[in-house]
């Protein structure tokens, strides 16, 4: 749930993990188990315990539909998406039947989960995956023609939006609600979890919006931030495994602020994950506090700068461990880079130095550089192809300057480019007359003229 990179790289190959989940994993009731038996023509791990946890991951679950959706954008293509939808909805099925028969949109009962035990009740680090999911699914059925099903989907994300908040929000972050007496071991109750907004941080990659209350997904960032970032480790314990030294900076999984640690809380609390790390840095950027991004960013690279790690193996559970792949996410975010290869859509809108931004970007079938000018008076786009050709339909961007975008002009390869602009405050919208392929060595240069 966590790897974003495979997707970006080889897409091809990632949807290949979900024909995996979706035809060869799933169980005829709709569960999906989270370990994989190879060769596949060995038993399934069906009807049975698995092991980290004991029961089928509902995280992963949950992230399969997401990630379906992922790599539907990716340009997986309607006709792929369709051949999977049924399975999709078969999931969700189980999903809904299982732990929110009610349909109010809040998880109850055993949710187990990729640190290798169950959590129970109210919660929003599975329950915001839930409400994503229900969003994704809801896109998802738009697509398939589905409308009956997209509308519920929509209902009880709509209650679940309400309710989830209304039940665990304390006043700075979101707390588990659950009964500590009945269940004595591996919850956080009223700790302040790290990865407590995983669905949120979803929601931002797959424009799926808001799934928890904006002012509430601020305040609980500069939570996180107040309470498990540690500019060193002196005198902290860190168990079961140690991943910092005690000079290092990091960010812990979870803190008690407010008192009330168990006895057996979560497995991995006291450690220090960089997968983590950078969901939350990009949860971060996403709402423009910049600083406190970057500062656990570089706290993470500090850690793996080669002087006691190795730069390109960050550890968590072992070796070159995939968490530490939500760092992809990362470099979108920072660019406000959105796309969806199905439209040809592609829009930029830097969230760091917006008056002087370049970044590596990459499509479906080509990558290149994106370049930002802005000032005053207006600001320049230009895009580079330096590899693959990259369809563009549509092309988005928002205006960095204090004033009004008003003229735009368009070139391609020095030569002008009839585009069509749609200007809506700040942002500017750009649909070529005809599609433009944009090819290695190719330069499209957008100029937008603020008055």
């Amino acid at each position: 749930n966590y790897e974003q990179s495979l997707s970006r790289l080889f897409p091809e190959l990632e949807r290949t993990m979900r024909h995996t989940d979706l035809e060869i994993q799933q169980h005829p009731s709709g569960y999906i188990p989270h370990r994989t038996i190879v060769p596949f023509y060995l038993p399934r791990n069906w009807d049975r315990q698995i092991g980290g946890p004991a029961n089928p991951a509902l995280d992963g679950m949950l992230g399969t539909v997401l990630k379906t959706y992922r790599e539907y954008r990716q340009g997986g293509g309607r006709e792929w998406l369709l051949e999977l939808w049924p399975r999709v909805k078969r999931l969700m099925d189980y999903v809904m039947k299982t732990l929110d028969p009610d349909s109010d949109g809040v998880l109850e009962g055993e949710q187990p989960n990729t640190y290798d035990i169950s959590i129970y009740g109210p919660n929003s680090f599975i329950g915001s995956l839930y409400l994503a999911a229900l969003r994704a699914g809801e896109e998802i059925a738009k697509l398939a023609g589905d409308d009956a099903t997209a509308k519920l989907y929509r209902d009880i994300y709509e209650k679940g939006r309400k309710n989830l908040p209304a039940q665990i929000w304390n006043g700075e972050y979101y707390i588990q609600k659950v009964d500590m007496e009945k269940y004595t071991e591996h919850q956080f109750g009223t700790g302040c979890h790290a990865d407590q907004m995983l669905g949120q941080w979803w929601a931002d990659q797959l424009d799926l919006g808001y799934v928890l209350p904006e002012d509430q997904v601020r305040t609980t960032l500069r939570s996180i931030v107040r309470y498990n970032w540690r500019e060193n480790f002196v005198g902290i314990e860190q168990t079961p495994r140690i991943f910092a030294s005690e000079q290092d900076k990091g960010l812990l999984i979870c803190t008690w602020p407010k008192g009330g640690k168990p006895r057996v809380p979560t497995l991995y609390s006291d450690e220090v994950w960089t997968g983590i790390e950078y969901e939350v840095a990009g949860l971060l950027l996403h709402e423009g506090m910049v600083d406190d991004a970057l500062k656990i960013i570089r706290g993470a690279r500090g850690r793996y700068d080669g002087r006691e790690r190795n730069p390109w193996n960050e550890i968590e559970c072992g070796d070159h461990y995939a968490r530490a792949m939500s760092s992809w996410a990362l470099l979108e975010i920072a660019a406000g880079q959105r796309y969806n290869a199905n439209d040809g859509f592609l829009a930029f809108a830097p969230r760091i130095t917006p008056e002087n931004f370049r970044c590596f970007f990459i499509t479906t079938s080509g990558w290149g550089t994106f370049e930002q000018k802005a000032s005053e008076a207006g600001q320049t786009e230009t895009l580079l192809g330096r590899y693959g050709e990259t369809k563009l339909r549509a092309l988005e961007f928002t205006f960095a300057g204090a004033k009004t975008p008003r003229q735009v002009t368009a070139t391609l390869n020095g030569k002008s480019a009839p585009l069509e602009s749609n200007v809506s405050g700040k942002t500017v919208r750009l649909e070529p007359a005809t599609e433009v392929a944009l090819r290695a060595q190719d330069v499209l240069r957008i100029e937008i003229a603020g008055s």
